[in-house]
């Protein structure tokens, strides 16, 4: 149950609920517990997704000439970019 809502939240890219003080909660008949969770799994997927790219004719000859790997730097390049 925590997964799949975990994952709801993750894939449609809504904000996670802050984390609170669990002494600043208050129930009426009913209780409070903790559930730890890692979204880790949910947000380092390594299922890969092909995504099509428009790059200037001169940065593809010299990236060609080089033999770069479009897909790695891209990757490295976006990691860096959201400081992952």
């Amino acid at each position: 149950m925590l997964e799949s809502s975990l994952d709801a939240y993750l894939d449609e890219g809504v904000e996670l609920p802050k984390v609170v003080d669990m002494s600043e909660l208050s129930v009426e008949d009913g209780f409070i517990t903790l559930i730890q969770a890692d979204p880790s799994p949910y947000l380092k997927s390594t299922k890969a997704i092909r995504k099509n790219v428009t790059v200037p004719e001169w940065l593809v000859r010299l990236a060609d000439r080089e033999h770069v790997n479009y897909s790695e730097v891209l990757t490295q390049a976006l990691e860096k970019k959201l400081q992952l």
